[in-house]
């Protein structure tokens, strides 16, 4: 004997029976009552709708002034320590990100069901079979994956799925992003991850390019929003899996020289490149009000995209 099972037209979950997830049983809560002392951790997990998102906005900018530095501190470690984002791994395929920023791409995802992801910066693949994976799990029917790099560095035929579309190429390229723009599809959510050269040109470019695909209610994730150029570049020797130098600065790059003293970082220009933030910056001060870049995606206090976190909340106008 089969049991009927439902998916609720409300929050996307199966069922059986009738659905009580928070959502649909329609647990309100006097918002009005409620303080920011008034809620302490707890020891189970909250659901969404547990505590007022200005509530929880004033926790996490609270816990930021009162230990700025501590997480600076523990940001520059875990960033210049050889052990950590660059051995980061998805079912064995690198992808080169913060746990953190991994684990909200899930919940992101999760919420915003997106019909589609483009990614700049496929690298190996392993975010590319992430967000396939997490399509799969939430069962969004013709979910897909277009992602776009300039350098194929897959090692494994394992990131090959039937989401994902690779391009190869360069993404600031105008004909580039009209290639992938042909692949979107009418409905559904869009998601769009810039994650390739973080220089603020190139970003300023993408985000020209790639922004004015999303439409309100839609996300965009520029990576990599804690690194800038033209302040220190100390280089390393050479990382251990790519092959190439690793810069302060956050560069990777190759170089012929016979001795580390030789070395210089191609970003070393003194042009006073502010990296992937700087391109944010602009975007947001020529686009005003056309994105809000969301805290709460920074609730876990260490990620590698500050003020990379946004929101479409006004049709482009300078489309």
């Amino acid at each position: 004997m089969s049991i009927p099972i439902t998916c609720c037209d409300i929050c996307g979950f199966e069922y059986v029976g009738a659905c009580d997830c928070p959502r649909c049983a329609g647990q309100a809560i006097e918002e009005e009552t409620k303080t920011v002392s008034s809620y302490q951790p707890l020891t189970v997990v909250d659901d969404e709708t547990a505590c007022p998102t200005e509530v929880l906005i004033e926790r996490v900018k609270k816990s930021r002034e009162e230990n700025g530095d501590l997480l600076q501190r523990y940001h520059d470690l875990w960033y210049s320590s050889g052990h950590t984002w660059h051995y980061t791994h998805f079912l064995g395929v690198g992808m080169m990100k913060c746990p953190n920023d991994i684990w909200m791409y899930q919940d992101l995802m999760s919420r915003l069901r997106p019909q589609v992801v483009v990614e700049t910066g496929t690298y190996q693949g392993g975010s590319a079979l992430w967000f396939a994976f997490l399509m799969d799990m939430l069962r969004i029917n013709g979910g897909r994956v277009l992602t776009v790099d300039i350098k194929d560095y897959r090692k494994t035929w394992f990131v090959q799925h039937p989401r994902i579309t690779y391009f190869n190429g360069n993404s600031a390229d105008p004909e580039m992003a009209e290639a992938v723009e042909s692949q979107l599809p009418e409905q559904g959510g869009r998601l769009v991850v810039l994650d390739s050269d973080h220089s603020e040109r190139h970003v300023r470019d993408e985000l020209e390019l790639y922004a004015p695909m999303l439409r309100v209610g839609d996300w965009l994730v520029v990576e990599d929003t804690n690194i800038g150029w033209g302040v220190e570049h100390k280089v390393t020797l050479p990382d251990s899996i790519t092959g190439g130098y690793r810069c302060s600065c956050g560069q990777i790059f190759l170089s012929n020289a016979v001795s580390i003293d030789q070395v210089k970082c191609p970003k070393d220009d003194n042009t006073g490149d502010r990296g992937a933030r700087g391109g944010v910056q602009d975007y947001m001060d020529e686009h005003p009000g056309e994105f809000v870049q969301d805290l709460l995606s920074e609730r876990y206090l260490l990620t590698m995209n500050p003020g990379g976190w946004m929101q479409r909340v006004k049709e482009c106008e300078h489309v």
